[in-house]
């Protein structure tokens, strides 16, 4: 049950959303080139108009027409990216002019040098207006409640789209308003997954009163044969999916602050988002079905893997990509048991930054230092390691997989 507190916060936050979604609306409308995007801007009226805010706002009790979700569910699963994808291209780039304005703020706030590039100043103040923008966004449109496989399949893609598209990247580029971004390496994304992907997976679980990812959880404690097991299992599986036997000692890199940043924005990242978001949503979506946490982790490690493949879009090689890929599910697929047997967040976010940070020391590329069919054969032979090692845990520990005990009571 959400608190006082949560839904004051929640509710100040929907009416900064209702001021500033009506605001960009009328900006769009002042200050748009009609030549170019005035049926556009009709189009996006028509929708807010018909769609409204359908997401419960104020609890539904002013404007109800406007407000309260659909009865039918299809619709508010269909409604959440609409309402996401209307609201990011109302705010960033109607005209260059309505762009002046910021870059115009950005050097009256000296914001910026004089040839237009952010100061540290720059960036407090722009990650300041980030935030601004979308907290309102996170508290107002959350994630509808799934009661489907399928419906669990889609949001599922929704969120890992809001996830690689809008959550890190509209950082970046809501912070170049003000001005020219000089390289800020990844600094700024693990920002972004600090304060504003762990916001948005805890407010949208509070949403739909389900169990909070814990940092220190109270599951089931590993024996420790167990953990002999895990420990042998990692090393050999990191040693094939590095192969070391490639990469002597001599050649191993000190870990520089952008490969710390980057194990640390990937880990905390990735498995607030599969394990922590939408592992718990799946099991509690999927309760009424036998084997729910099973299903759960099948959907977040599959899709976890599936991820990968928008490395194709930053021109990576495609058979690397695939090997990713395959890699990725396997690996997605302990980390999820291991979640749902001892509940603990940051055990599998201490794995998974570790692994990161050591591939990149060891082989600078990654798990893919080995390209064509040898990469391909090594992600195939790390993924069955870790599914066989993932079945080995479900059946040692089958009480714990075979009850719904990760779902909402």
């Amino acid at each position: 049950m959400q608190s006082v507190f949560f839904h004051r916060v929640k509710v100040t936050f929907q009416t900064l959303y209702l001021i500033m979604i009506t605001v960009l609306l009328l900006l769009n409308w002042f200050c748009l080139d009609f030549h170019n995007f005035g049926v556009n801007m009709v189009i996006y009226t028509v929708l807010v108009v018909a769609f409204g805010f359908k997401f419960d706002f104020f609890d539904a009790k002013h404007f109800p027409l406007l407000t309260k979700r659909f009865k039918y569910n299809w619709l508010n699963i269909v409604n959440y990216p609409l309402q996401t994808l209307i609201f990011f291209n109302l705010f960033p780039y109607p005209t260059s002019n309505y762009s002046n304005v910021f870059k115009n703020a950005g050097k009256f706030l000296h914001f910026t040098t004089a040839a237009g590039q952010f100061n540290v100043w720059g960036y407090v103040g722009s990650f300041i207006l980030s935030l601004l923008i979308l907290f309102p966004l996170i508290f107002t449109i959350t994630i509808p409640k799934v009661k489907s496989m399928m419906q669990f399949i889609v949001v599922t893609i929704e969120i890992i789209v809001a996830y690689v598209m809008y959550l890190m990247l509209s950082v970046n580029f809501i912070m170049g308003l003000f001005g020219d971004l000089t390289d800020p390496g990844e600094i700024i994304s693990l920002l972004a997954i600090l304060l504003i992907v762990t916001p948005f997976v805890y407010i949208n679980l509070v949403n739909q009163n389900l169990p909070l990812p814990q940092l220190l959880g109270k599951g089931k404690s590993l024996t420790i044969k167990t953990v002999l097991v895990l420990v042998v299992l990692f090393i050999g599986a990191f040693c094939i999916d590095s192969a070391v036997w490639l990469h002597p000692f001599n050649t191993w890199k000190a870990p520089s602050i952008e490969n710390i940043v980057f194990a640390l924005r990937s880990g905390i990242g990735e498995e607030l988002i599969f394990r922590g978001l939408i592992l718990g949503i799946g099991v509690n979506a999927l309760k009424n079905y036998k084997n729910s946490e099973i299903k759960g982790i099948f959907v977040s490690s599959l899709f976890f893997g599936l991820m990968h493949l928008v490395n194709m879009a930053a021109g990576d090689d495609v058979m690397a990509v695939i090997s990713s890929t395959i890699d990725a599910v396997g690996i997605g697929f302990i980390f999820a048991v291991l979640y749902v047997l001892t509940h603990k967040l940051t055990l599998v976010i201490a794995i998974h930054c570790v692994w990161d940070l050591l591939q990149e020391i060891i082989t600078g590329e990654g798990n893919m230092s080995v390209g064509g069919l040898g990469g391909l054969i090594i992600a195939t032979i790390v993924a069955i390691i870790f599914i066989v090692g993932s079945v080995w845990i479900m059946k040692k520990y089958k009480s714990q997989f075979f009850k719904n005990t990760y779902a909402q009571s």
